[in-house]
């Protein structure tokens, strides 16, 4: 287990209450455990770090129907309950690929299409995004 990144911490106080009415016993970890890669429903993803991998994806930010392209800069594992249990809950931590203004995208004049263009610029705040959440490889 290593510490925690301060963006990180700072994006999981950020996502506390959320967590908290989703997760019993949930406590913000001081500790985590880093992955390079997980499989959900079969599906394999990868962080930023890892060589061959993929970590463009679209996910769904916590409180929100809509979603959004970003990009894995980690994946975590939190252990729950008591130190000699297996329980884990996984999250991918994402940084959202900033969208172009309205003036520029010329998809904003048909909204009803649902199609958008977004930046490669990212944003600096992490989106912390519980595996259970919809998230989908982008390529």
């Amino acid at each position: 287990m290593t510490d925690i990144d301060p963006g990180i911490r700072d994006a999981l106080q950020h996502a506390y209450h959320y967590l908290r009415s989703r997760i019993t016993g949930w406590v913000t970890p001081k500790k985590v455990i880093r992955l390079r890669r997980t499989s959900v429903q079969n599906i394999d993803f990868t962080d930023s770090r890892t060589t061959g991998g993929h970590p463009v994806v679209f996910f769904q930010p916590m409180g929100s129907d809509e979603l959004v392209p970003g990009t894995i800069t980690a994946i975590i594992s939190v252990p729950v309950g008591a130190s000699n249990s297996s329980q884990e809950h996984r999250f991918f931590i994402i940084q959202r690929f900033l969208p172009l203004n309205n003036e520029t995208d010329p998809f904003s004049v048909y909204p009803s299409f649902g199609v958008s263009v977004w930046m490669s610029d990212v944003s600096e705040v992490l989106d912390i995004v519980p595996t259970w959440n919809r998230v989908f490889n982008a390529v």
